[in-house]
């Protein structure tokens, strides 16, 4: 179950570091694609462990992720915060 003190800002700081450790890693091979995706300003990020990250924030302890098998759950707690979850990389074009 995610925790109910989960917000925005916490999906924010998740994204945030991600960013800046450069840790979002891109798959040649769509297959190895997480199920669903939180797209924001253009980039793909792995919902799951942006979920993972943000949690430690929200709760300033370890997430085990065996606590969190329901990506269908994440996605809707996610989309509930306001954001855009997507299961398929878009190709944004100018």
């Amino acid at each position: 179950m995610i925790p109910k003190g989960l917000n925005t800002n916490h999906i924010l700081l998740a994204v945030e570091e991600m960013d800046n450790a450069q840790l979002v890693r891109l798959h040649e091979d769509p297959d190895q694609f997480e199920k669903h995706h939180l797209m924001m300003n253009g980039k793909f990020y792995p919902l799951g462990g942006i979920v993972m990250r943000a949690i430690w924030y929200a709760t300033q302890t370890e997430p085990q992720l065996g606590d969190y098998r329901s990506s269908d759950e994440i996605k809707r707690v996610v989309e509930s915060l306001g954001f855009v979850v997507t299961s398929e990389r878009m190709v944004l074009k100018n």
